[in-house]
Order: C-alpha cells, then sequence, then structure tokens
C-alpha cells in the first residue's frame, strides 16, 4: 500500500535529538514512510538512532559519506519517497501527536495551497522567530538582510513574530524549512530545492518559486513543534555563519537584483560582506570568553 506520507529528515551531528524526532513523528504519522539521510555525521546521532529504531521497517536510512548540503539530501532523499504528502523535517524538531494531521488536513482543506508549515516554538514554549514570515521586496533588500540576525522590531516587516496568531489556517508568503508539509508532485514539478544554497535559504527561494507558480502557503497555528534551533551548528559557527551569508547573496542575486538600481546592486553584496565581518567578531569574542571561562557547557 502506497503511504499518504513520506517524512525526509536530513542529519548533521544532532546528538540525540534525531532519535527523539524520528520517535516523535513515526508517533504522530504511524502509517507514513521516514527516510533519514545522514550528511556524514561524526557524533553519535546515527548510532543511537539504530539503537532506538533499527527494527522499524518505516525507517529507512541513506548514508553518504560527506556533507553535501541540505537542500541536496532532501532532493536525494524525495527517490525514495512514496507518499502523495512529503514532510520535511529537521533533526532537531520535535513534533506533536496531532502536529502532522492538523497540517494534513489544513493541506486537503486548500486545495490552492501547495505546502503548510505548523507553529514552531522554542523551547521555553515562545513563538521562534521565522515560522511565518513574507518574502523580501527589492527595494527592501539590505533591511532583509539585516533582519535575518537582527531581534529588532524593525524585522516584522518580514518576520510575523510577535503578531496575534490566527485562528484558523492561513496563507502567508513563506514559512521555515524545519517543518515543511508540501504535497510530492508539486516538489516534484518544481524540482525540489535548489541545490545551490548549502545551508539556509534553501526554504524561503522554494516558498517564493511557490508564489510565482500561483501556489498557496498555509501556516497552521493550531499545529505546533518544539524546534531546538541550532543543535546541529553548535560544532561549526564559522562554517554556518558563512553559509548563511553566502545564501544571502545567492538569493538577492537570484531574484532580486534584477530589479533594483545599480546603487542597491552594489550596496546589497557590500552590506553582505560587513554583516559577515560583524558576525564573524561576535563568534570569536564569544569563543574567546569560553575558552577564558573554560566551562564545557560554553556554547561560542
Amino acid at each position: 500500500m502506497t503511504p499518504a506520507l513520506s517524512i525526509i529528515v536530513v542529519n548533521h551531528n544532532a546528538g540525540p535529538h534525531l532519535a527523539d524526532v524520528v520517535g516523535a513523528a513515526l508517533l504522530a504519522a504511524p502509517h507514513a514512510q521516514l527516510v533519514v539521510v545522514d550528511n556524514g555525521s561524526g557524533d553519535n546521532s546515527i548510532s543511537t538512532l539504530l539503537e532506538r529504531h533499527s527494527g522499524d521497517s518505516r525507517l529507512h536510512l541513506v548514508r553518504i559519506p560527506g556533507n553535501i548540503g541540505f537542500g541536496r539530501a532532501v532532493n536525494y532523499a524525495a527517490r525514495w519517497c512514496r507518499g502523495e504528502l512529503m514532510l520535511i523535517l529537521n533533526p532537531d524538531c520535535h513534533v506533536r501527536a496531532d502536529t502532522i494531521a492538523a497540517c494534513s488536513a489544513a493541506l486537503a482543506a486548500h486545495p490552492e495551497a501547495a505546502m503548510a508549515g505548523c507553529l514552531l516554538q522554542n523551547p521555553d514554549g515562545s513563538e521562534q522567530r521565522g515560522c511565518r514570515r513574507q518574502l523580501p521586496k527589492p527595494a527592501s533588500a539590505l533591511a532583509f538582510f539585516w533582519s535575518r540576525f537582527s531581534r529588532s522590531p524593525q524585522d516584522r516587516d518580514f518576520n510575523l513574530t510577535g503578531q496575534p496568531l490566527p485562528a484558523a489556517p492561513v496563507l502567508v508568503e513563506a514559512i521555515s524549512g524545519a517543518f515543511m508539509l508540501i504535497r510530492s508532485k508539486i516538489f516534484r514539478h518544481i524540482n525540489g530545492f535548489d541545490a545551490g544554497y548549502f545551508l539556509h535559504g534553501e526554504d524561503l527561494d522554494l516558498c517564493l518559486r511557490l508564489k510565482q507558480l500561483g501556489f498557496g502557503i498555509l501556516f497552521v497555528p493550531q499545529a505546533a513543534a518544539t524546534h531546538w534551533q541550532g543543535s546541529c551548528s553548535t560544532r561549526r559557527p564559522f562554517f554556518v555563519a558563512w553559509h548563511k551569508h553566502a545564501a544571502m547573496w545567492r538569493y538577492y542575486r537570484l531574484h532580486l537584483a534584477a530589479g533594483d538600481p545599480l546603487p542597491m546592486r552594489l550596496l546589497v553584496p557590500l552590506g553582505i560582506m560587513l554583516h559577515w565581518a560583524w558576525a564573524v567578531l561576535q563568534l570569536g569574542a564569544r569563543r574567546l570568553a569560553c575558552a577564558r571561562r573554560s566551562s564545557p557547557s560554553c556554547t561560542p
């Protein structure tokens, strides 16, 4: 029997979160097919997963020797997916028992929508920034790039976090790649993620391409998941920061630059470079502070 749902989890050093996330997803969707793609992890995440779930026939593990990037790994896993719906789920995103069913029902009730996202929450229960947002406009590209890392009120033009939660599923311009429930035929029709994004940015790019084709994207506030954001990136903060900024530049170059005047097209890469330098300085300062404290719990 063809499963109604296939779940894709791309793992890279997610630690104990991976086994917990897989267990929660299979409990929430007991008839789903679940494909884990491991991007060359060097921790115990896969051994822990196998200890707890190796006998489960619903689980398919694909090992890749190195890290090929998030979007490319999802596209690779999609070859094995047979479900009418595909859930792209981060290895540190813990769904609740009714989360997947609520998002699936929302898609069934909105045939104009191609994809649905849930309410992502931080471990303290607050709404996580970026789970519902708008797409950036060409004239405000610099503000958008800064808002990706800013917590100031000005970034609300893009991130809708802090606005009252709607009473029912609503159409939004973009959701987070930590939880994306998408119709499989549409995902394949648009050739999946743009593999040119190694890490970060591919979710926003996907949302934009869906909108350009006339498809809607749903935000389902009644469905929630806890996202331990950044748990896979603590080992290599400089590597992650570099790819975040590279994603900014790719997104701007592909989708926004053509509509901007020449001064803006010169300012945007300069702004990205300056922000990258500022991020490196901050990371370096944190690492130095951690070294001075010599605390094993200190995260640079």
